[in-house]
């Protein structure tokens, strides 16, 4: 995406949705892995990781939990290939159990104004992109609702200006929450706070993503690497004064709405496309807090081009983002829900079956709890069911009159599993008596597909 301006200056959005597979133009992700003070738990270690800054460094998901990836589940027409890797074109901030603020130029359409909802999703809880259309236990994800682009008077239309990258940011409202209640310390899941004002220049700060791993020159045209894991570094925070200066010398007019981030260490620590939309975090008064959003700049990680930020704490952008978090849905539904598991935005589209596996069974005296794990391919529909069949032979009365006797005669009863957390369901069976028991799950989607291939497990009370 060329911008105004010198062509050589360039959005930080994955070219083509970011198809990694078939478009691998030239990028830097920068980012080093020692994490700032403030900053979630767990910072430490992973700077210790690392002996020396150098382009970045591999994080875990609670190092910043904050972070998603933003991808398009119907990228290709062959649905084997629209994984979160392949089709990454974006990264995003959570700042609500519903709310992600990414990017304008990551979700701005020149004919429609916004990319279609169905062209996004939101996957968060993880540092490894999934490069299979099943998703890990751990992934957390949902639709999108609603795509709001920066609306600087509350008037319902976009004031982002891509020629000059004014108000480079934008919020996403998702159909279900990624976390409830307040997460832990060390989740991998949570909000990243807003910023009551400008933080000041020289503050060190931490940037995330997914992008490339190796510098770019003037024009961006330099071989790539995409690794696919999270990675983070440390920049400080140049005055604007400063920061205009640089870009002026290159023909570039920076906006009220941008800030500047880079570092005094070679090689320089910059963010490029694919971390576009990504989190640029700082303390404040002791809390990690949103101070930027990944835009774009000249090249990748050139001392002389500071990486571009869109600045929160600007008045109107912090108006912006507040009035959008505030109209985000809430309620009994805001709980963490597995991308793999829950979501109905693609029904239309499901055609392959989910798979349920017996994961592991405990017996007592009494009855037996059994842990499934159920998966559905992307695009999902979600999962409306998991059932479980339990079969047993037991002594009946059969026969009449002087011919009546005792046989045994199969029953069978079905059991209802109920959600654990992630892609585990738990199904509990009734009292069991000294049978031996046989138990067949299933798994049922929202677009109707039964899984094939029934799991089966035998199962016998633990005597006493």
């Amino acid at each position: 995406m060329q911008l105004a301006g010198p062509s050589f200056v360039a959005s930080r959005r994955s070219p083509s949705w970011g198809s990694r597979r078939a478009l691998l133009l030239a990028v830097l992700a920068t980012i080093v892995a020692s994490l700032l003070a403030g900053l979630p738990d767990g910072a430490s270690a992973d700077a210790r990781a690392t002996a020396r800054v150098v382009n970045g460094g591999a994080i875990s998901a609670a190092s910043a939990p904050y972070q998603v990836v933003l991808w398009n589940p119907r990228r290709y027409p062959d649905a084997s290939l629209n994984t979160p890797y392949n089709t990454q074109f974006c990264g995003g901030t959570i700042i609500g159990p519903r709310t992600v603020v990414t990017a304008a130029h990551c979700v701005d359409d020149d004919r429609t104004g916004t990319i279609s909802t169905s062209a996004v999703r939101v996957l968060g809880g993880i540092a490894t992109m999934p490069r299979s259309t099943v998703l890990p236990s751990d992934a957390v994800g949902s639709a999108v609702s609603a795509i709001r682009l920066y609306d600087e008077n509350g008037d319902g239309r976009s004031d982002f200006d891509k020629r000059t990258m004014r108000g480079d940011i934008a919020v996403l409202t998702l159909t279900g929450a990624l976390y409830s209640g307040t997460p832990a310390t060390r989740a991998k899941v949570a909000p990243l706070a807003l910023p009551s004002g400008d933080v000041a220049a020289g503050t060190t700060s931490q940037v995330s993503g997914w992008g490339g791993v190796l510098a770019q020159p003037v024009g961006g045209s330099a071989k790539q690497d995409y690794p696919g894991e999270l990675r983070a570094g440390l920049v400080q925070l140049l005055s604007p004064v400063l920061c205009a200066a640089r870009y002026a010398a290159a023909g570039v007019t920076l906006t009220d709405t941008m800030l500047c981030a880079t570092t005094d260490a070679r090689p320089t620590v910059d963010a490029c496309q694919g971390d576009s939309g990504g989190p640029l975090a700082a303390a404040q008064n002791g809390v990690a807090v949103l101070v930027g959003v990944v835009s774009y700049g000249i090249g990748c990680a050139l001392p002389q081009f500071p990486g571009l930020y869109t600045r929160v704490a600007h008045a109107q952008i912090s108006a912006f983002v507040r009035r959008e978090l505030g109209a985000a849905p809430t309620g009994p539904g805001d709980a963490v829900a597995s991308e793999a598991t829950t979501d109905a935005g693609a029904a239309g589209d499901d055609a392959i079956a989910p798979t349920a596996r017996v994961r592991s069974r405990s017996c007592d005296a009494r009855r037996c709890i059994v842990r499934v794990r159920v998966s559905d391919p992307l695009p999902s529909s979600g999962i409306a069911s998991v059932t479980g069949t339990l079969r047993w032979t037991a002594q009946a009365a059969c026969g009449r009159g002087a011919r009546r006797t005792t046989c045994r005669r199969t029953r069978t009863r079905t059991l209802r599993g109920h959600h654990r957390a992630g892609a585990i369901w738990q199904i509990r069976t009734p009292r069991l008596t000294g049978a031996t028991y046989r138990l067949a799950v299933r798994a049922d989607d929202v677009a109707g597909n039964v899984s094939s291939g029934t799991s089966r497990t035998t199962l016998r009370r633990r005597s006493r």
